[in-house]
């Protein structure tokens, strides 16, 4: 075997394994992929806490990072600082996976509870949340907008020559 075909074959080669590997990278996490026996069965007091806190984390949006799509949803702290009271503090990580329960990442612990309704009932409560949180940021940066650019008095005036 020749010299150039060698160096195609091992760039096929290559190219192959490369496009596995990101195929697999790219499969999402689903109920067929978990290992079961890594899950504890979740108690009433551990659904409760957890909703309680997806729900009061949900309303602190633009201090985390949330990734939600068809089979997860991910909430995490992406700096070290408290978001409450700009204190340092630890990162954490909560994937809610569809069917399956959640996964808590905090410091070097970690957490594994099975809850097959979390990801249906939290994506409801995280969409209600946020479509809260975005009305009231337009509020508040529409008038911080008009008020910066020197627009607010010729809009008053627009709204009230319209009203009469």
């Amino acid at each position: 075997m020749n010299k150039k075909k060698l160096y195609k074959l091992i760039k096929k080669a290559v190219n192959d394994g490369n496009n596995q590997r990101y195929k697999l990278k790219d499969t999402p996490v689903t109920e067929e992929r978990i290992n079961d026996a890594l899950f504890s069965e979740s108690t009433e007091e551990s659904k409760t806490k957890i909703r309680n806190l997806i729900t009061r984390l949900s309303h602190h949006r633009d201090e985390l990072d949330y990734n939600i799509n068809e089979t997860t949803i991910n909430i995490s702290s992406s700096y070290q600082e408290n978001f409450k009271n700009n204190k340092p503090s630890s990162h954490f990580n909560i994937q809610i996976i569809k069917g399956v329960g959640f996964i808590i990442n905090f410091n070097e612990s970690r957490i594994l509870m099975k809850d097959i309704t979390l990801y249906v009932e939290m994506k409801e409560q995280i969409k209600k949340v946020s479509d809260q949180v975005n009305q009231d940021n337009f509020t508040e940066l529409y008038s911080a907008i008009m008020k910066d650019n020197g627009l607010t008095r010729e809009s008053n005036l627009d709204d009230i020559l319209n009203g009469l």
